[in-house]
């Protein structure tokens, strides 16, 4: 049950087409859901995901830049 897969690290063109800045869009997740998968995979991710944007928002300057001018504001 724990796997992830990561099928690429560049804004999605969906998520570009609706004017998102690509530098902010490829910051995205996507997950694909089908019917096969059960209430006990969710609440893992549910579980698993904050800490784990914590930790990728700490390396990045996009999210760094933001937060600083929020400080300032």
């Amino acid at each position: 049950m724990k796997r992830v897969y990561l099928d690429h690290a560049a804004a999605t063109p969906v998520l570009c087409a609706i004017g998102i800045r690509p530098d902010l869009a490829q910051g995205s997740l996507v997950f694909t859901l089908s019917r096969n998968n059960q209430e006990k995979e969710v609440n893992y991710v549910l579980e698993q995901l904050p800490p784990a944007v914590e930790q990728l928002r700490s390396f990045s300057p996009v999210w760094r830049k933001k937060m600083a001018a929020r400080a300032g504001a």
